[in-house]
């Protein structure tokens, strides 16, 4: 049996019973939204079928309902899931468990209605079950790339083959995985013939977006520019340190807010923060901050880039999706992944890092970032 057919994450409730193949399916709910249900066995090729979806659906929330199965199909939807920002839900009455529970973490947001289980990833030999250190450390590969602390992946993976670790209200704190309560009344199930209840989605607005939406002018500084004056700010606002010219402002917090505002929705939540090379010199590149993603831990600060290559005519792809670790009081980041994107927004390319600072240069486009979230 390959690896990829042996590594199986399957709930103890189902063991004896012959499960579905996984559906995979999107649908707007009475409000707009569009849901995408994940339900059944999740098996190999499962995870080209949700990034296909994906890409027709930029935003989104993905509701899960399945018992497990294979463990790398999962780990790569779970993937695809942070990188695209989607949140996680699992309704009341509903159940996720094993390789289920592992897409549910890749959510930006999870929300826990219902319920979800872990146990220790294991090799299914004959009936018998033999649990794998291997898949295991894939894992926990996965959820340090999350930001999730070491005692989240001992939960995860603490309970044998045999057992359900239930993640409750009760544990946790202990667990080190962050949830939160779907915002529907509790009698709203999903049925086949039934319409999508509303699932709560972070937009690029949301609450989970620096809470300040206050205009704080840090520094302005006066010019003219064939006859007519400017005015450049350096200001903060929604948690970023940004800077902009205005002509002649007459006022200047409601101008700069305005125009933030109406670049992040219609950029869907990414914000231009700086410009590198030139148009004369065919390498010019927009640098964008996604400002639903970002999340600050103390001094550090983790968040999602794009670097648009539309004009860089020396690169062959179109986009590339960064996730930065930000050390703001050491001056030092550190990339933990990067997917390559071409013309039509398929990712030709992911790589994964581990967490290695690297100081911030002064003049490069890693010290604007710093200066931008910090």
């Amino acid at each position: 049996m390959g690896t990829h057919k042996a590594l199986y994450l399957l709930a103890l409730l189902c063991s004896s019973t012959m499960v579905q193949s996984a559906e995979i399916s999107a649908k707007k709910n009475q409000s707009g939204q569009v849901v995408i249900r994940i339900t059944g066995e999740i098996k190999s090729e499962d995870e080209e079928r949700f990034r296909a979806l994906s890409l027709q659906h930029p935003k989104a929330v993905v509701q899960l309902q399945s018992s497990g199965g294979a463990l790398v199909p999962a780990l790569e939807i779970g993937r695809i899931i942070r990188i695209a920002g989607y949140s996680t839900v699992v309704l009341q009455n509903d159940t996720c468990v094993s390789a289920c529970a592992v897409i549910w973490l890749g959510g930006r947001a999870r929300y826990l209605g219902g319920r979800v289980g872990f146990h220790a990833a294991y090799r299914d030999n004959d009936g018998l079950l033999k649990e794998s250190g291997a898949a295991n450390a894939l894992i926990g590969n996965y959820m340090t790339l999350l930001g999730l602390p070491s005692k989240a992946i001992v939960f995860a993976t603490a309970a044998p083959p045999d057992k359900v670790l239930w993640l409750e209200a009760a544990n946790k704190d202990v667990s080190g995985i962050d949830f939160e309560l779907p915002l529907q009344p509790p009698s709203m199930q999903i049925s086949p013939a039934s319409p999508v209840p509303s699932i709560p989605f972070p937009s690029p607005l949301s609450t989970r977006s620096p809470q300040n939406t206050d205009v704080e002018i840090i520094d302005s500084k006066e010019l003219e520019i064939a006859g007519a004056r400017y005015v450049t700010y350096t200001f903060r606002y929604r948690g970023f340190v940004l800077r902009r010219n205005l002509e002649e402002p007459e006022n200047a917090k409601a101008e700069l807010k305005e125009f933030i505002d109406s670049q992040i929705k219609k950029e869907d939540g990414w914000l231009v923060y700086g410009t590198s090379g030139s148009f004369k010199s065919d390498d010019f590149t927009f640098y964008y901050i996604n400002s639903d993603s970002i999340r600050r831990k103390n001094s550090v600060t983790e968040v999602w880039v794009k670097e648009n290559h539309k004009y860089n005519k020396k690169l062959k792809h179109r986009e590339d999706l960064i996730f930065y670790k930000v050390y703001c009081n050491t001056r030092e980041l550190s990339i933990l992944e990067i997917s390559k994107i071409d013309a039509s927004g398929k990712i030709i390319k992911r790589e994964y890092f581990d967490d290695v600072k690297e100081r911030v240069i002064p003049g490069r486009m890693d010290e604007v970032l710093w200066e931008t979230v910090c």
